[in-house]
């Protein structure tokens, strides 16, 4: 299993719509993990009822294969 940083519309669009499980990190701080996103804008991302801003985030998508 690798990890890749979502980053574009198109690839927080593809992980909410097949329900790619996420990590959402602030900093060095894990506040989610393997978590789906509900909704997101181009300001927020929102996952388990919980909103981040998405300048203040990394998300990552680990169920990538090689």
């Amino acid at each position: 299993m690798t990890k890749r940083f979502i980053t574009t519309d198109a690839e927080l669009r593809s992980a909410m719509l097949i329900g790619a499980p996420v990590d959402i990190w602030m900093g060095d701080h894990l506040c989610e993990e393997n978590q789906m996103i509900s909704s997101y804008s181009t300001s927020a991302i929102q996952s388990n009822n919980s909103y981040y801003l998405r300048p203040n985030v990394q998300i990552v998508r680990k169920d990538i294969h090689p």
